[in-house]
């Protein structure tokens, strides 16, 4: 009788714990946390009109979009192991945005002007042939991009470019939402290594983070179609036994001998 009653006690915890809702993670909720000005609206998207800016991009390097994000912490380059002066430290970047795969690629920059932002745009185009993708056009915003020697070297290469009207920068909605989505994931994991190693984790380790948000984001399959915006890229299907190579970002490493 005692063994009965404690399998029904057992039972009826199982029961009453399926019901109670998933523990949520610290690190995600900091993480997508965004600010908001007093007096915001919030906007509710339109299922209809998802995806129009992108309409009738069915080819890869057909339409990319463009813009720069901006950093209020000053990043650490690679090649400089953390020994970097303030004014060589990257202080953004450049984000692409293929319209037909969804494909990112980031490149951080240490200023933001047309010579910086040109050198970003040259390694996104050598990435992308080496993908076998020529870009035809670009989507952008004003400013560095509608500069002198940006222009010029789009006329070179017979590239074209839209600009998004002014004050209407939701016209280059592609790439502003793409830079929430991968800022967002990368903070999140910053918050995550804060937490469980605080006296490793570094803010200027950021530009690192970033990659590798973009990297996930650009391997990880659709839920719904399995495929990746590196599959619809290269045209070919890469192989999903990588994913389980993928670690925490910020976690221990070590670098075993071959003795």
């Amino acid at each position: 009788m005692l063994l009965r009653s404690k399998a029904l006690g057992e039972s009826n915890l199982k029961r009453a714990a399926a019901k109670c809702p998933l523990p949520k993670c610290a690190s995600c909720q900091y993480g997508k946390q965004k600010r908001r000005p007093t007096g915001a609206t919030v906007t509710t998207p339109v299922p209809e009109r998802e995806g129009s800016i992108k309409a009738g991009d069915l080819q890869p390097g057909q339409q990319v979009s463009v813009d720069h994000f901006y950093a209020t912490h000053k990043g650490r380059l690679y090649e400089s192991f953390g020994r970097s002066k303030a004014d060589k430290m990257y202080m953004g970047g450049c984000i692409f945005v293929d319209h037909a795969s969804g494909y990112i690629h980031v490149e951080h920059q240490v200023g933001l002007n047309s010579h910086e932002t040109l050198k970003a745009k040259r390694a996104y185009e050598k990435e992308c042939y080496e993908m076998g993708v020529g870009v035809q056009s670009y989507q952008s915003d004003n400013g560095t991009f509608a500069s002198r020697e940006y222009e010029e070297d789009l006329k070179n290469l017979r590239q074209h470019q839209r600009f998004a009207g002014v004050g209407a920068h939701h016209q280059n909605g592609v790439a502003e939402r793409s830079i929430q989505t991968i800022m967002s994931m990368a903070r999140t994991m910053m918050i995550h290594a804060h937490i469980r190693w605080p006296d490793v984790q570094d803010l200027s380790l950021w530009p690192m983070a970033v990659h590798y948000a973009t990297y996930i984001y650009n391997h990880t399959p659709n839920p719904s179609t399995g495929i990746a915006p590196i599959d619809i890229m290269t045209r070919t299907r890469m192989p999903r036994h990588q994913l389980a190579d993928l670690h925490t970002w910020g976690c221990p490493t070590y670098v075993l001998e071959p003795d």
